[in-house]
C-alpha cells in the first residue's frame, strides 16, 4: 500500500509541474524591458596620476589600461614616470546614470612593501565629480580597481530675455 501511495504522490507532483510548464509556455510574450541609455555630454574627462613609475606588464605589454563598461578608453604600452598626469579626454560610451571604470597600472616588482597608489579624478568641465585613490594590495601586484561614476542628466539652461 505504501509503495502505491508513493507512486501516486510522485505522479501527482510531476503532473503538476508539467501542467505548470505547459501553462507558462502558453502565455503570450511580454513587451520585455528595454534599457534606454542617453549619452553624456562630451565635456567629461579623467585625470590619472600614479605615485610610482608605471611600467609595461611582462605578459601583456600594457602599462596602463582604462576601461569604461568593459570597453577600452585608454591604453598605454610606454613607461609612464611617477607624478605624470594622464588626461583622458575622450570617454566614448559614457552615459547618463551609472558608469564604471576599470583602471589597471602595472607597478615595478619590488620585494619591499612600498605603498603605491593611483589617483583617479573624474571631471565635468572644471568641476571634480569624483576623486578616488586605488592602492596596491601586495608587493609585485598591479594597482587595479573600479571607479564608479554617476553622471546626472544635464539641466536645461533657462533662456534669458534681453
Amino acid at each position: 500500500m505504501r509503495p502505491l501511495l508513493a507512486i501516486c504522490l510522485s505522479v501527482l507532483v510531476l503532473g503538476t509541474v508539467q501542467a505548470y510548464m505547459w501553462f507558462v509556455q502558453s502565455l503570450p510574450e511580454g513587451p520585455g524591458v528595454q534599457q534606454i541609455s542617453r549619452p553624456a555630454s562630451q565635456d567629461h574627462r579623467l585625470e590619472i596620476v600614479a605615485t610610482f613609475d608605471i611600467l609595461p606588464d611582462a605578459f601583456s605589454d600594457e602599462s596602463l589600461t582604462v576601461l569604461l563598461l568593459g570597453q577600452p578608453v585608454f591604453r598605454s604600452q610606454q613607461p609612464i614616470p611617477a607624478g605624470t598626469v594622464i588626461r583622458v579626454d575622450q570617454l566614448p560610451g559614457l552615459v547618463q546614470g551609472d558608469n564604471e571604470f576599470y583602471v589597471r597600472a602595472t607597478a615595478p616588482y619590488d620585494e619591499q612593501e612600498v605603498p603605491r597608489a593611483v589617483r583617479v579624478r573624474a571631471f565635468r568641465g572644471d568641476q571634480v565629480l569624483d576623486d578616488i585613490t586605488l592602492w596596491v594590495r601586495a608587493a609585485g601586484e598591479p594597482v587595479e580597481g573600479t571607479v564608479r561614476l554617476r553622471v546626472e542628466p544635464e539641466q536645461a539652461q533657462p533662456e534669458h530675455e534681453h
